[in-house]
C-alpha cells in the first residue's frame, strides 16, 4: 500500500497530468525525463534523477516542493517583459546517433530551441543545449536552475542573430545532491557515438512502426543504472521486479545493448536469487506456497537470449552452481501435483492470492515459462560441457525433443496440454488456472481485507470472473501452441472480450475487469501480447489496431506508455508510472515476430514474416560484436527465399535459415 497522494503539493507530482509525455534519457549514471504538459503544471519541465534510487516522482532531485519543475523551465525576458511560449513542440531529433529530445517554442522575437542529452557514457552529465534567433534587435535575460538555486545569463541579441549556450547538469552522492552551471555546448563524445551506432535500427514504409521501435531502443537502457539496477516501473512500485527486470533485458540484448543487459541479469543472479534456487524481489520474503513460480523460467530464458546474442558464455559459467539451483527449484516435489508432473500454488500471474479468492491450483503461465526455463537451461549446461544437467532438463531441437520423451521438462509440456484431468484446456481453448480437483477455476471469492481498496471491481461487483485472461496468448506468443492450430484461434477469439471491456478508445485488459483488484483500464503489455499471438496466427488487423491504438495516445510523441490506461484509487494503489516492459515488448514484436531473427548457440536463424500492408522492412541488428543488415521484402515467390551475402540459403526441416557465421547482408524475399 503507498502513501504517495498527488493531491498534496504542486501539480508537478502528478504523473498523469492530462495530454502528459516524457521523453527520457540517461547514461547508467544520471537520467532524466523532459515532461512536455500543454495543459498543466510545467509546459517544458525536467525531472532529473539518480538511477541507482528508484523513488517516486516527487522526490525528483529537480522537483520543488512548492513550485515542483518551474524553476527548470527557460524563463525568457526580452527587452524586460517576460516572454513565455506560444506554439511549442517537443519531439526526438531523428537526426542524431546518440538520444536528444529538442523542444522548440517561439516567444516573438524570438525562436528557441533546447536539446537535451547525456554527452558521454561515462560520467552522471546531462547537457540542456539552448539555441535562440532573434528575428529584430532585443536585450535577452534567461533563467532556469536547480530547486532554489538559479542560473542567469544577459546579453543583447542583433536582428537575425544566432545565439547557443548550455546548462550542464552533474550528480553528486554522498550525499546525492544534483548541481548546474553555464558550460560550453559540448559535442557528442567518441564513446558516446560509436555505443549508439551498434543498437538497433528499423526502417519501415509505415512511420509509426519505426517510431515506435526507435523510441524503446533509446529509452530502454535510460532505466538502467551502471550497478544493473532496473527500474522497470518508473514512479511506480519504486522497487526492482524480476519478471520485468528479465523481460527487460530480453529488449535491451535484441536492441543492442548488450552490456546493459549483462548488468541487468548479473545483479538478478547475485541479488535476487538464493542458494537453494529461490528467485524473489529484492526486500521481498514469500512462503512457497504464494511463490511467483515463473520467476526461475522468465530467468534462464533471459539468460539464454542474452548468451546467444552476445555469445559471451562467462555469466553462465560464473554462475553455473546458482543456475543450477535455479533450474531446479520449481522441480521439487512441494511444488508438484500427486500423480503427475504439473506446477500448483496459490498464487497467480499478476500477484492476486488467497485474500483475492485464488485458490491452490495451477497456473497456465507458471507451466508455460517453467517450459521454457528448463528448455534454456538444458542448452546452456550442453554449452559448457554440463551434459548430465542438459539430459535431465531439456533439449530444444525436435530431435532431443523425440529423444527424451520420458524427462521432465517435456513432460511438462504434454501435460499442459494432454493431462486427462489437469490439462489447462477446456472447450477447445486455453483456460488460465485449474483448480487441483480437476475443475477451472472460474470465478474469485475474495476475503473483506483493507489491502483490497473498497472502490475496485473485486470489491464492489458481486461476481468476479477469472477468465479470459491475457497471458493465455503467451503460450501462442512462445511457440508452446501452434499459431495455426484451432486451439490458438479459439484462444484469441475468446482474448477478444477484453478489448474495451468498459472503456472506449481501445486496448486490451490484462484480464476480465470484475475481478480487477486495481486499475479497470486498458493495459499496453497485456495489449502487445495478444498482438504478438496475433500476429503469429496470421490475424494481422488485431496488430495494427493495437499499434494504432498505442501511436493514438499523447505518450506516443515520445514513446513512454503508462502500464495501465484507467481509474486507479490513488492512494493506497501508487501512481501509475512508465512501464519499461512495454518497450521490450514492442522490441520483441519487431525482431523476433516480424523480422523472425532468432539466435541459438549454434547461430541466427531466420523465419521471415511480414504482413500486410507492409512491403518491406529493413533492420540493422547486433549480433555477438558485429552488425547484420536484414532486408524483408515482398517479391512474386511462391515461398520464401532467404539470401546471406547474395547467395541462396536452405531452410531446416522447420522452415528455419541459418545464417553462416560471417554472414553480413540477409535478403528475404516473402510472398
Amino acid at each position: 500500500m503507498h502513501w504517495d497522494d498527488p493531491r498534496n503539493g504542486p501539480e508537478d507530482v502528478r504523473t498523469e497530468l492530462p495530454e502528459v509525455a516524457y521523453f527520457l534519457v540517461g547514461n547508467g549514471h544520471i537520467s532524466a525525463a523532459l515532461q512536455y504538459s500543454p495543459q498543466q503544471g510545467t509546459r517544458i519541465g525536467l525531472l532529473v534523477m539518480d538511477p541507482e534510487q528508484l523513488t517516486p516522482k516527487r522526490a525528483a532531485l529537480t522537483m520543488h516542493p512548492q513550485l515542483g519543475l518551474a524553476n527548470t523551465q527557460l524563463q525568457l525576458w526580452c527587452n524586460g517583459y517576460s516572454s513565455s511560449p506560444q506554439q511549442c513542440w517537443v519531439y526526438w531529433d531523428e537526426h542524431t546517433v546518440v538520444p536528444a529530445v529538442i523542444a522548440e517554442w517561439e516567444a516573438p522575437p524570438l525562436r528557441v530551441r533546447e536539446r537535451v542529452y547525456c554527452p558521454d557514457r561515462s560520467t552522471p552529465r546531462l547537457h540542456r543545449r539552448i539555441e535562440l534567433w532573434a528575428e529584430q534587435g532585443c536585450s535577452v535575460c534567461l533563467r532556469t536552475g536547480v530547486q532554489e538555486y538559479t542560473l542567469e545569463a544577459q546579453f543583447r541579441l542583433s536582428a537575425h542573430e544566432h545565439r547557443e549556450l548550455a546548462v550542464e547538469y552533474w550528480l553528486e552522492r554522498a550525499p546525492t545532491r544534483l548541481r548546474c552551471r553555464w558550460a560550453p555546448a559540448e559535442p557528442f563524445e567518441d564513446e558516446a557515438v560509436q555505443y549508439w551506432q551498434r543498437v538497433a535500427r528499423v526502417e519501415s514504409p509505415v512511420p509509426l512502426l519505426q517510431q515506435l521501435f526507435r523510441s524503446a531502443c533509446w529509452q530502454l537502457p535510460a532505466v538502467v543504472a551502471a550497478s544493473g539496477r532496473m527500474n522497470t516501473s518508473l514512479w511506480e512500485h519504486t522497487r526492482e521486479h524480476v519478471r520485468d527486470g528479465c523481460t527487460g533485458a530480453i529488449g535491451l540484448v535484441l536492441s543492442g545493448h548488450h552490456e546493459g543487459a549483462r548488468r541487468v541479469l548479473e545483479r538478478i543472479l547475485r541479488e535476487c536469487t538464493t542458494a537453494d534456487g529461490a528467485v524473489r524481489n529484492p526486500e521481498e520474503s514469500v512462503v512457497p506456497e504464494l511463490a511467483p513460480l515463473d520467476y526461475n523460467g522468465i530467468l534462464l530464458v533471459s539468460l539464454y537470449y542474452y548468451t546467444c546474442w552476445t555469445g559471451d558464455w562467462a555469466l553462465v559459467r560464473g554462475y553455473w552452481e546458482r543456475l543450477r539451483s535455479v533450474a531446479e527449484y520449481p522441480l521439487r516435489p512441494q511444488f508438484r501435483v500427486e500423480r503427475g508432473f504439473l506446477l500448483h500454488n496459490r498464487r497467480e500471474y499478476w500477484g492476486r492470492t488467497p485474500l483475492h479468492g485464488v485458490e491452490d491450483g495451477i497456473e497456465l503461465a507458471y507451466q508455460m515459462w517453467t517450459v521454457l526455463g528448463l528448455e534454456a537451461a538444458a542448452q546452456l549446461a550442453e554449452g559448457i560441457g554440463q551434459g548430465r544437467w542438459a539430459h535431465r532438463w531439456a533439449m530444444a531441437s525436435v530431435r532431443l525433443r523425440r529423444a527424451m520423451l520420458q524427462h521432465p521438462h517435456l513432460r511438462l509440456r504434454r501435460a499442459m496440454l494432454q493431462h486427462p484431468h489437469l490439462r489447462l484446456v477446456e472447450q477447445g481453448m486455453l483456460v488460465k488456472r485449474r483448480l487441483l480437483s480437476g475443475a477451472v477455476q472460474q470465478e474469485l471469492l475474495v476475503q473483506e481485507h483493507p489491502a483490497i481498496p473498497p472502490e475496485v471491481p473485486l470489491r464492489t461487483e458481486p461476481r468476479h470472473w477469472l477468465e479470459p485472461d491475457a497471458t493465455c496468448a503467451l503460450p501462442i506468443v512462445w511457440g508452446i501452441v501452434e499459431p495455426d492450430s484451432e486451439l490458438a484461434q479459439r484462444t484469441l477469439d475468446r482474448l477478444e472480450l477484453l478489448w474495451n471491456q468498459r472503456w472506449e478508445g481501445g486496448g486490451y485488459g490484462r484480464y476480465h475487469v470484475s475481478s480487477e483488484s486495481d486499475s479497470p483500464g486498458a493495459y499496453p503489455l497485456a495489449s502487445l501480447w495478444i498482438a504478438r499471438a496475433a500476429l503469429r496466427a496470421r490475424r494481422e488487423q488485431v496488430l495494427w489496431r493495437v499499434l494504432e491504438w498505442l501511436g493514438g495516445l499523447p505518450q506516443a510523441r515520445s514513446g513512454a506508455w503508462f502500464a495501465v490506461y484507467g481509474w486507479r484509487p490513488v492512494p493506497p494503489c501508487p501512481q501509475v508510472g512508465i512501464l519499461a516492459g512495454n518497450w521490450s515488448e514492442l522490441v520483441q514484436l519487431v525482431v523476433c515476430d516480424l523480422l523472425g531473427i532468432h539466435a541459438d548457440p549454434q547461430g541466427v536463424w531466420v523465419k521471415p514474416l511480414l504482413p500486410r500492408p507492409l512491403e518491406w522492412l529493413r533492420a540493422t541488428l547486433r549480433w555477438h560484436d558485429r552488425q547484420l543488415d536484414i532486408l524483408l521484402e515482398r517479391a512474386s515467390v511462391a515461398a520464401p527465399v532467404v539470401l546471406a551475402d547474395s547467395h541462396p540459403l536452405p531452410a531446416d526441416m522447420a522452415q528455419r535459415w541459418y545464417l553462416p557465421p560471417e554472414a553480413q547482408q540477409v535478403r528475404c524475399l516473402v510472398p
